[in-house]
């Protein structure tokens, strides 16, 4: 349960800390709904990136080289406080810290991703063969 606690807590200081703050700044610096900054918030930190909203972009204003600076840096430490929260996990599942019923979902899903690979792989080979 403790395992549990601290997730739930570094999951929360996370989005607060990286989606919902940035998400408001967005809204008054760049004129997006709520929602709109959200969603740049979130396809830009999961490195989805589609590239129809950029931060920064085309703004003509005085501030905008440190805006853009800012920008870069919030990027660069809300992707490495993913990373290391995804390391702290798959750690926590290796050390058999999480409960067996989740690990053996866990393991399914993997196996069905393997699977899928091999059947999609082999799919190939007979169609050049």
């Amino acid at each position: 349960s403790l395992l549990y606690l601290v997730t739930w807590i570094y999951l929360s200081i996370g989005f607060i800390v990286f989606m919902f703050i940035p998400s408001v700044a967005f809204v008054y610096l760049e004129g997006w709904t709520y929602d709109e900054s959200l969603y740049y918030t979130f396809i830009t930190l999961s490195t989805i990136g589609f590239g129809e909203m950029v931060g920064a972009y085309g703004s003509a204003q005085p501030y905008s080289d440190v805006y853009k600076i800012a920008i870069v840096v919030w990027i660069m430490f809300g992707l490495g406080y993913w990373v290391m929260l995804l390391n702290f996990l798959q750690k926590a599942l290796k050390r058999k810290l999480v409960p067996k019923r989740i690990r053996v979902q866990f393991k399914a899903k993997q196996l069905a991703k393997q699977a899928e690979f091999m059947r999609q792989l082999m799919h190939k080979v007979r169609e050049t063969s």
